[in-house]
């Protein structure tokens, strides 16, 4: 069992030991200030024990010396005498030195034991050292002393931490103090039989620095000795990692020793935008992004939006950033992206919104009440702050009928908390109103961190690329293994394959993991070629996330392709492509069937029903389709609960699996439960359990009867869902 405690030795060694020589103490008082009545004179006292007895001392201090002398297990006290010596002296000349011999050999024992840990640790086979031990470094080994495969670690301490190293050494983790970039340290470590290294130092220039000595030493081994090693290195600073990313001819790794760069503010944005909802129908495209906290998870978000680009063709993304330092946020953002204005709208406010503040929510409310929203993403330092504003972001949003916008709140040391907020809701069941995301024993997790579970299909992705190229271009910078990889290809394919369950929904296609026996256990039907108009929209969605992501670079247009200048020929709109290119693009997506099917992953088509306005009509008859193919189909259904007619078709969608039911009325939830008689309000309060989402009927568009009743103000960030529609064939 582990010890919680590291000085419970110590306190029990101290208290017997000073028992024992309390012991001492009392037996040499007592023998020599113990007096009776003398026998011969009765008036006269005498002492009990001779003067020339062994026990029988002057005075206090020499009874002091004397007890320590005991340590040397020099007394000859015994019971058997006439008189007895004092049994309390029998006792301590026994437990005194006994204790100092147990006491000398558990130090011993510790300190043996320690280096013959550490010693052995070194021989260990694939197991991994992490060096520093910050909170980052910490949180990992939690993590992978708490996976159900338990990972042999050695920790490497060069600053001395004594906290964390202690922590460490009860849970049974050898720590070897001294610098990591001295190769006797590394050798102690195991470093030639290690299967990875996490440099978290807390120093992002220390870090990197680590990174590249040990790439250096792990290459100076023989080769016999050398086998293939990643180096996880922490990098949080913004303009070092960003330009880490930029570079596109030099590797940070080498052949054997891969360097995987590690940001856990880059981690949590891209998992929380694979996480957020999109629009599930076009009349339902995305509006602005919310994002309160604009320090570096805040800035990391709004890059990772940027980069998926989730609005529809011809909509330029927009984002709301409000900070309380929002001109020193405006201007860190704007130095690692000059460009990124070019390609989306910005809003930046200040405001402090923290819960000690006693701000007045009046002006937030006023700005984003009546805004079409995609999501509120609230990144603020402390946990408590973020839960704070989610809350009271909540709570405005439903107050102004926006009740389908998502919340997300980073909560990097207490997800459960989270949990329990969001179960108190009682203002609409819907589920997932508001979410936590960013939390450290997730994105640090083995999974996502060892694993490399979220940069998969990028892998995949970029080994396809390699494959495709044409024999003349086989000496391009980015044809080289994952692990050799400029930092600058890494992040463009893993843009693409962030995107692309993104582009895929806009085109009306469900991306899910491939089932182990398709025969059976599959619902279809798989999609195995794209329809002309399917492949047209997927290669204008492509090369429009790729203007954004160059531009967002500082690539311009220019005739002749030139890195050094960052020009590029192809940097111009879909209508001024050239026919080569669009070519290129139309078969890279004519290709992604089986691209995806080779990653372990397939394509179904989402089947809309639409039941609300003119679309009722029509609504009962594709419900049928929809229950008649309810294993092949992956259901979407827009139904108008405030009409008889649309709450049947809501009450049909909840019995067929795999559908999302999306209510839409022209009351708010509340509202229309209390108008309801108690038959209908218990079934529409079963509706509101089982929906994924809920909008106002006035807040879907690109349609022409419903057009006419939408303000222009909340028109004009989806106007461009109509042209997608028709593109689509929705639309007539």
């Amino acid at each position: 069992m582990t010890k919680i405690f590291q000085s419970v030795d110590v306190v029990l060694f101290a208290v017997v030991g000073a028992i024992a020589f309390a012991l001492g103490m009392w037996g040499y008082w007592d023998c020599s200030f113990t007096f009776v009545p003398d026998p011969a004179d009765a008036a006269k006292k005498v002492p009990y024990f001779s003067k020339d007895a062994a026990c029988h001392l002057k005075n206090w201090w020499q009874i002091v010396l004397a007890t320590i002398n005991l340590v040397r297990a020099g007394g000859e006290f015994s019971l058997s005498r006439v008189p007895a010596d004092p049994w309390q002296l029998v006792i301590a000349q026994l437990a005194i030195p006994a204790i100092a011999v147990l006491a000398a050999g558990k130090i011993i024992y510790d300190k043996l034991r320690r280096d013959v840990h550490i010693m052995m640790a070194g021989r260990q086979n694939d197991h991994i050292i992490i060096c520093g031990l910050g909170p980052t470094a910490m949180q990992i080994v939690q993590n992978l002393q708490g996976a159900e495969q338990k990972q042999a670690i050695v920790v490497i301490d060069p600053v001395g931490v004594a906290i964390n190293a202690a922590t460490c050494e009860t849970m049974g983790i050898p720590v070897v103090a001294g610098d990591a970039k001295n190769a006797r340290i590394l050798a102690v470590a195991g470093l030639r039989r290690a299967r990875s290294v996490v440099v978290a130092t807390g120093d992002d220039a220390r870090n990197l620095d680590i990174a590249l000595r040990m790439r250096d030493i792990h290459a100076s081994l023989p080769a016999r000795h050398r086998r293939p090693l990643t180096i996880f290195t922490e990098i949080d600073n913004d303009w070092l990692f960003a330009k880490l990313q930029s570079q596109q001819n030099q590797t940070l790794g080498s052949p054997e020793a891969e360097i995987r760069l590690v940001n856990s503010y880059e981690n949590s944005a891209r998992l929380l935008i694979q996480d957020m909802p999109l629009p599930v129908a076009p009349e339902l495209s995305a509006g602005a992004l919310v994002v309160i906290g604009f320090g570096k998870m805040g800035r990391s978000v709004a890059t990772q939006f940027l980069g998926a680009s989730p609005t529809a063709l011809g909509q330029r993304m927009q984002i709301i950033a409000i900070d309380r330092a929002i001109d020193e946020a405006k201007m860190a953002f704007d130095a690692n992206l000059p460009a990124a204005r070019e390609v989306a709208d910005f809003e930046f406010i200040e405001a402090d919104l923290t819960a000690d503040k006693g701000v007045d929510w009046t002006a937030v409310t006023q700005l984003i009440a009546d805004e079409p929203l995609l999501a509120v993403v609230a990144c603020l330092g402390e946990d408590l702050d973020n839960l704070f504003v989610g809350m009271e972001m909540r709570r405005i949003l439903d107050s102004h009928d926006q009740f389908h916008v998502p919340i997300y709140v980073r909560l990097q040391h207490h997800n459960r908390l989270g949990h329990y907020a969001a179960s108190t809701e009682v203002m609409v069941p819907i589920a997932d109103r508001l979410r936590g995301f960013g939390t450290l024993e997730s994105v640090l997790s083995r999974a996502i961190l060892m694993d490399a579970a979220i940069d998969q299909l990028p892998r995949a992705w970029h080994e396809a690329y390699r494959r495709g190229l044409p024999a003349g271009r086989h000496d391009v910078p980015a044809n080289r293994p994952w692990s050799e990889l400029p930092e600058f290809y890494k992040m463009s394919n893993r843009r693409v394959c962030d995107h692309l369950p993104i582009k895929l929904a806009q085109a009306g296609l469900r991306l899910e993991e491939a089932s182990a026996d398709l025969g059976s256990a599959q619902r279809g039907p798989v999609v195995v070629e794209l329809t002309p108009d399917e492949i047209e929209l997927l290669a204008r969605l492509e090369h429009r996330r790729w203007l954004v992501a160059r531009r967002m670079l500082g690539w311009q247009y220019g005739e002749k392709r030139n890195e050094a200048k960052r020009l590029n020929p192809l940097l111009v709109e879909w209508e001024m492509l050239t026919q080569a290119g669009r070519q290129q693009l139309q078969k890279e997506a004519a290709d992604l069937p089986r691209f995806l099917a080779g990653a372990g992953y397939v394509l179904r088509r989402v089947h809309l029903v639409r039941a609300y306005g003119d679309w009722l009509a029509t609504a009962a008859a594709m419900m049928d389709k929809a229950e008649a193919h309810a294993e092949q189909r992956y259901n979407v259904v827009l139904a108008e609960i405030d009409r008889p007619e649309g709450f049947a078709i809501a009450e049909r969608a909840i019995n067929i699996a795999e559908t999302s039911l999306w209510l839409v009325s022209r009351e708010d939830p509340l509202t229309l439960a209390r108008s309801l008689d108690e038959d209908h309000a218990q079934r529409f309060k079963i509706l509101l359990q089982r929906a994924d989402g809920w909008t106002r009927r006035d807040h879907l568009v690109g349609r022409a009867d419903t057009a006419t009743t939408t303000p222009e103000k909340n028109r004009h960030p989806f106007r461009a869902a109509t042209d997608h529609m028709q593109l689509l064939g929705l639309q007539e």
